[in-house]
Order: structure tokens, then sequence, then C-alpha cells
């Protein structure tokens, strides 16, 4: 792919983003080496949260920070598809820091995790509205990867809500605490809490927009699919390692992740593909 054509703003926005990224690819770093190195730092968990965040810092540490890595040094250099790269791993990075914040009980990292959920949230506010004003990709004209992405959002949305409404509202008329609270320690569920409130909305509206074919569907639907496909690995990874350990976890959830991970995958190339020209412009 060819850089875009260097104008002012874009030079501008390049700078930016490699300007983002440096202190944010430093903090994350940090974070995931001390997490590794230390967990004297998560004594205060569960055995199974503290796992959990363990293996989150590792995922951190070997995919997310060198995805943003890629992302940020393609961007600075005007490569278009890379900017669209980049809001997904920031998006992933909201997500994540969000749960550090409010759930990994108080450590020396605190304040370095608000620094990344701070840095990660204004980045994605910046990328969405600068994509809103000046979008890589004005359109997407293949029918097939609008449709097929606007009913993949969803479902995904509509399975995810099912999935923790099952949970959740049985516990809630029965005054019951859900088994993986407890099995946690946490007070409530910030996976379940991001979803419901925020994430999975948004998948559902970026869905619909899909269908309809409206202008932004093309800068959201490879940013979810970016998101969605870090998450899985993420997911997968979780769960295999809560399982070696004895804490629980079906295998069938590291299956299902892998193959949502690839059917994301191969969407995020027919996009490409069907925005070639105007990502190489």
């Amino acid at each position: 792919m060819k850089k875009i054509t260097n104008s002012g703003i874009l030079i501008r926005e390049q700078n930016i983003i490699l300007g983002l990224s440096l202190p944010l690819v430093a903090l994350l770093l940090a974070c995931s080496a001390v997490g590794l190195l230390d967990r004297g730092i998560y004594q205060s968990s569960t055995l199974n949260w503290m796992t959990q965040t363990v293996v989150q810092d590792g995922v951190n540490l070997f995919l997310i920070a060198p995805v943003l890595v890629v992302a940020a040094l393609y961007s600075f250099q005007g490569v278009k598809f890379a900017y669209l790269m980049w809001g997904g791993t920031v998006s992933y990075l909201v997500y994540t820091f969000l749960i550090y914040c409010f759930s990994v009980p108080f450590n020396i990292l605190f304040l370095p995790y608000c620094l990344v959920l701070g840095l990660s949230s204004f980045s994605l506010f910046w990328f969405v509205t600068t994509q809103a004003r000046t979008p890589v990709v004005t359109k997407l004209e293949s029918k097939f990867i609008l449709r097929a992405s606007g009913i993949y959002f969803i479902i995904i949305s509509v399975l995810f809500y099912v999935l923790w409404l099952r949970e959740i509202i049985p516990a809630a008329l029965s005054n019951e605490i859900p088994d993986t609270l407890t099995e946690s320690g946490l007070l409530t569920n910030p996976v379940q809490a991001i979803d419901l409130s925020i994430f999975l909305p948004v998948v559902f509206v970026a869905g619909v927009m899909a269908i309809k074919a409206k202008p932004l569907a093309a800068i959201l639907i490879p940013v979810i699919l970016i998101f969605f496909i870090l998450m899985d690995v993420t997911i997968a990874a979780l769960t295999i390692v809560l399982r070696q350990n004895g804490l629980g976890g079906s295998l069938l959830i590291p299956l299902a992740m892998g193959i949502l991970a690839f059917f994301s995958f191969t969407l995020l190339i027919a996009f490409v593909r069907s925005t070639r020209d105007e990502l190489s412009s």
C-alpha cells in the first residue's frame, strides 16, 4: 500500500498518532513487564483473577504492544490501512484498561493504568472525530462485505447479550451472586458491564449502519474486526491458561474464539481487497 498524499493535515495526523503511541507503548510495556515479573502486586486477588490478569499482561506485552508499534509506525509513514489498525488497537486498550482500573485490586501500577486508560481514551476520541471529518476510506462498494459484516456484527451483539443476560437475570431475580463472580472474587463483572452498556450497542449499531451502507460503516467495519481479532485471541489464551491451572474453562471456548477470529480476519482481508484502490491512493 502506498503512502497518503502528504497534505498538511495528514502530516499533522501522522505526527499526532506517533506522539500518542510512543507513551502508550512505553506504559504498556512497563505495566506488562512489572505484572509478569512481580506477581506480588496481585496477591490480594483470587487465584482465578490473578491468573487472568497475568495472562492479560502477557497478551499486552507479546501481542498488543507489537501490533500498536506496527500500526503507529506505518501510520506515521502514511499507510492508510494502518490508521484503521491503530484505531482498532486503541479501542482494545480502552476496553482492557477500563477493567484494569476498576477491577484489578489497587497496586503500584494504578497510576500507570490510569495513564494508559486516559491516553487510549483520548486517542480513540481523536481517531473517531478525525475519521468522521476526513475518513481514509470514504465508501465501500462491495455490498457483500457490507451485508456480511452487518449481519455478523448484529449476530455477535445479540449472542453476547443473550449469553450475559442468561447469567445475570436468574442471579438478580434470586438475589444470588453468579458463580463467575465467586470464582474471580470481584464485586461485579467488568466485561459484562462494558459489553452491556457500551460495546455491544456500538457493535449492533455498526451492524445496522453496514447493512444500510452508511458512509461511516467503511471505517467502523475494519476497526471493529481488528478489535474482534485481538479480543478473540485474548479470550482463547485466558481460557486455555485457566484450564491448564485447574481453574475451569471449557475447551469449546478457545475453539469458538478461533473460529470467530478466523472469520473476522477473512472479512478484514476481503475489506482490504475491496478498498485496495482507495487504500493505495
